[in-house]
């Protein structure tokens, strides 16, 4: 990831990043740390100014299909250019914490439909015929500072086993028709017991 980042030698005036732990279900703090000599500039942790690379957490980096805040201080937008490619053999597994949320992004460059089974495998996934039954997933909507939120509606049937808009049990992709873009974050929540985690299987679509 490269930048033109806004840094300084404090977490006040260095930009920040933080990424949701989801054990802890907090976040961790980062900012871009630079001095006159520019010796040692880059990515810091807020709590111990450790170099993000050498934190336990981040031994493999940022994995594909997770997400993080980004606060600029400056008064210009940056740009964040990400490098590498897919190979297309490659399907991406995320895990989810049971009883938690954690913060998730669609890693791959075209919208996919979470109904689509050709897209995804949400796993052992938790359905229920209420809300508070079933997993949720939350997607933020800018234009009304909030969060729409859907869950996975299961019946004894299974004939409509499936994601549905909290609201009015809307099938998601009568909701949200473009489905989830290429980046996007959402939050997903799931309602297992604290500890039982699952994997989320997205698969490539350029296989």
């Amino acid at each position: 990831m490269s930048g033109t980042w806004l840094g300084g030698d404090t977490y006040e005036e260095g930009d920040n990043i933080r990424v949701w732990n989801p054990t802890v279900q907090g976040y961790t703090i980062y900012y871009y740390y630079t001095d006159s000599s520019h010796e040692w500039d880059g990515w810091y942790d807020m709590a111990g100014m450790n170099y993000f690379d050498d934190c336990a957490e981040n031994a493999g980096g940022l994995e594909a299909g997770f997400n993080f805040w980004y606060q600029s201080k400056g008064t210009t937008s940056p740009t964040v250019t990400t490098s590498g490619a897919i190979a297309p053999e490659d399907d991406i597994s995320v895990t989810v914490y049971g009883g938690a949320f954690t913060l998730l992004s669609n890693p791959f460059p075209i919208a996919f439909q979470p109904n689509t089974k050709t897209q995804v495998d949400w796993g052992d996934i938790k359905g229920g015929d209420t809300y508070e039954d079933g997993d949720n997933i939350r997607i933020w909507d800018a234009s009304v500072q909030g969060y729409s939120i859907y869950y996975y509606y299961t019946d004894s049937s299974h004939e409509w086993d499936g994601w549905y808009d909290m609201a009015g049990m809307n099938y998601f992709e009568d909701v949200v028709p473009g489905g989830i873009a290429a980046g996007d974050a959402f939050w997903y929540q799931s309602k297992a017991a604290k500890g039982t985690n699952h994997t989320i299987k997205f698969y490539n679509p350029t296989k």
